[in-house]
């Protein structure tokens, strides 16, 4: 064990009477139990990958053997663990993080490095815990990594061995890291080896980004027989050369959308933010803004033969990540969109109950009707029974429809890339509800969030009302979501008296309030009906605001957006601790 430093996540803790709408550290606590609960502290944590209920009682599966790569340590889990933490103040599990950690550290001090998945996420972990702790030891570690990529990236673009189109998009991740740890440190080697990866990924000549910025990295049955330098990918006829039509992964491309959109907010580079922009507006069109729904695969053609055309939740978490990196660089107003990705597909696809899994398994093994899922096959050495609904909750769904969590017989739940990359969005919207600037808090997601400067209760969707109670003395603008028109009523009170203020764009301004007090903005909120086309199919949906509260046709087995008390128009309340952390960290 090493006796490297975490951090101690403190902060204040406190009761509070709050409306019971969507609260992001309320699901970010969920996440963290589902992150314990899919490792084995017999074997220093490994991750169970797989979910399946293709047995009685429901399985887990690893999807590596302990031990022989990072695949069993799933680093997404770690950076995810650490803000997560930082959101909702939940320390539980500190036995694993330290586990964890020690991996971590023997990862970066020894030569076990790779440009693989893993790599970026390792390089934002240490970050973390560098920027929480401030310990220089964690940072030379990152430095010596940093170093390490430069060296392996010039090596294999001399060989020619970086690959275009599919295999390219495995440096999406390692460009994350490198962006997280330049926009920290502001490392020259760090600048030089992401702009580097950054230039590769953004020429259409990679296959990754077309011209338009269209996304175009594909793969299928056979993708390894691609994953060579010497393939060429033609993105106009939509084959290899041998006649092989390749199916469109929606998040192995937005990664590297992800990707760009990091490097552009940690080097000021607008180029890169418009690329990573006009990207995501492609990315978008494939899916459904309103809901936050996104395809697994984009178009007609699937790398298989399933009956069903679904999400996974790496799709939504990408979108979440992309919304926030690009509203910050400035190169978009995306507030919108992420509103409705955040309380929709991100909110709904996290399991907050598991017994329907039991009911579910129970009755197909009973009908004998089970499905081993073809991902994966469970045995004594790679699998448990212990307790998978319970240790599961929490988590978000990896086989998705627009109506159900679970798309049926034959596939798997949860596959658990989905867990981390999810988590990890939580933090990433609920640190973009709130920016404080000087003198100013700014408000730009109407979602409930406790913080240094100010509390914020939402009463929506019962009601179009926001209460701020003010912790310090600030000015306060508001933005308003789009569905407010720029001529409705909105009525702005201090402690109950009405008060002037000013309407800029979205946004409603005022004038410094004292602590202690509370400003609260109401305005007109209704019900309507909408059709949209998602996976294929057509389904009515439901919207008070931006909450889809029904969907038709209802789902089978886990059904989504099952959300009748949400259509009362009077808030109700829960009383719940609220975290406020110490230290944060601008991420």
């Amino acid at each position: 064990m090493s006796d490297m430093p975490l951090p101690e996540y403190g902060g204040a803790r406190y009761s509070a009477w709050v409306p019971d709408t969507l609260d992001l550290a309320d699901r970010a606590s969920l996440a963290i139990h589902a992150i314990a609960g899919t490792t084995e502290p017999a074997n220093d944590y490994a991750q169970y990958f797989l979910v399946t209920l293709a047995s009685y009682p429901p399985t887990m599966i690893r999807h590596q053997p302990v031990g022989s790569d990072t695949a069993a340590y799933n680093p997404k889990m770690w950076e995810a663990l650490i803000l997560d933490r930082l959101t909702c103040g939940n320390c539980d599990h500190g036995d694993m993080e330290r586990s964890w950690a020690d991996r971590l550290w023997n990862s970066l001090t020894t030569d076990n490095l790779s440009t693989a998945v893993s790599s970026g996420r390792m390089l934002a972990t240490a970050t973390l815990y560098w920027l929480l702790t401030g310990d220089d030891a964690w940072k030379k570690a990152c430095a010596r990594a940093v170093r390490d990529y430069r060296t392996i990236l010039v090596e294999h673009q001399t060989r020619g061995e970086m690959g275009r189109g599919w295999p390219a998009t495995i440096f999406g991740w390692t460009l994350q890291g490198l962006s997280q740890y330049l926009r920290a440190t502001g490392d020259d080697a760090a600048y030089e080896t992401a702009t580097r990866l950054a230039r590769y990924l953004s020429d259409p000549r990679t296959g990754v980004l077309d011209e338009e910025g269209r996304l175009c990295a594909r793969h299928g049955p056979r993708a390894l027989e691609h994953q060579t330098s010497k393939s060429i990918w033609d993105p106009q006829a939509g084959t290899w050369p041998d006649g092989s039509r390749m199916a469109l992964h929606f998040h192995h491309n937005t990664n590297t959308v992800l990707a760009l959109a990091e490097y552009a907010l940690a080097t000021g580079d607008k180029e890169a933010a418009a690329r990573a922009l006009r990207a995501y507006e492609f990315a978008r069109s494939t899916g459904s803004p309103i809901t936050g729904y996104y395809p697994e695969y984009i178009g007609d053609v699937w790398p298989d033969d399933r009956p069903f055309r679904n999400t996974e939740g790496c799709c939504i978490a990408d979108m979440v990540a992309i919304q926030s990196r690009l509203t910050q660089t400035g190169a978009a107003d995306l507030f919108d969109d992420l509103d409705a990705t955040l309380r929709n597909e991100l909110a709904t696809m996290q399991m907050l109950r598991g017994d329907w899994m039991y009911r579910v398994a129970e009755r197909l093994i009973s009908a004998q009707d089970t499905v081993v899922p073809r991902t994966e096959r469970a045995t004594e050495e790679n699998a448990t029974s212990d307790r998978v609904p319970e240790r599961n909750v929490g988590s978000f769904g990896g086989w998705t429809l627009p109506n159900d969590l679970w798309a049926g017989k034959g596939w798997p739940v949860f596959q658990h890339c989905c867990l981390g990359n999810c988590a990890r969005a939580l933090y990433y919207g609920w640190e973009s509800i709130l920016e404080h600037c000087q003198d100013t808090l700014h408000l730009h997601l109407l979602l409930n969030r406790a913080s240094p400067w100010a509390d914020v209760n939402s009463h929506l969707p019962y009601q179009g009302r926001v209460d701020v109670r003010m912790k310090a003395r600030l000015s306060l603008r508001v933005r308003l979501p789009v569905w407010v028109g720029e001529k409705e009523g909105v009525t702005v009170t201090v402690n109950g008296t009405a008060t002037t203020h000013r309407r800029s764009g979205r946004y409603v301004e005022l004038d410094a309030i004292p602590e202690g007090q509370t400003a609260t903005l109401q305005f007109p909120i209704t019900e309507r009906t909408v059709q949209e086309k998602m996976g294929g199919e057509l389904y009515s949906l439901g919207l008070r605001g931006s909450d889809i509260v029904w969907i038709e046709p209802r789902g089978i087995y886990y059904p989504l957006f099952e959300r009748e008390a949400l259509r009362n128009d009077r808030t109700r309340w829960v009383d719940k601790e609220r975290f406020v952390a110490d230290q944060s960290v601008l991420w």
